[in-house]
């Protein structure tokens, strides 16, 4: 009788365990999944305050010292569409200079188009300090 008892005791250890290691190994796989991708969510947060803080940064001091330079240049003190563009291209070259390679890599994976993204975030930048 204990022979059929163990018998029938290691056949159910058996199928739990047939059952319970794939369980088991897959919530490990899928738990460090999620951690992986936390991980590259902090990456490309980072690089995203980066570049925020960056374009700010070129933003107003372009702003500042080219815009001054233009105007004192230009008849009506007024920018004209081409010392603009000058000024947003200077910008964006300085941007994506100053921008750590790692950073760069990390928003070039997440950004379909890098330089069309920092053209956008410059107009923004502008826009907001002709309000303020």
């Amino acid at each position: 009788m204990n022979d059929i008892l163990n018998q029938v005791l290691m056949s159910l250890v058996g199928v739990f365990l047939t059952i319970a290691i794939p369980t088991v190994i897959g919530f490990l796989l899928e738990q460090i999944s999620k951690i992986k991708l936390r991980g590259q969510m902090d990456k490309l947060d980072a690089a995203l305050f980066q570049l925020h803080d960056t374009t700010s940064m070129v933003v107003s001091s372009l702003k500042t010292t080219m815009a001054d330079e233009f105007k004192k240049i230009s008849a009506d003190g007024k920018l004209t569409k081409e010392e603009q563009l000058k000024i947003k291209s200077r910008a964006l070259t300085t941007i994506l200079h100053l921008l750590a390679p790692a950073a760069k890599e990390i928003l070039k994976a997440a950004i379909t188009d890098l330089t069309e993204y920092v053209s956008y975030l410059i107009e923004d930048k502008l826009s907001f300090l002709k309000k303020h």
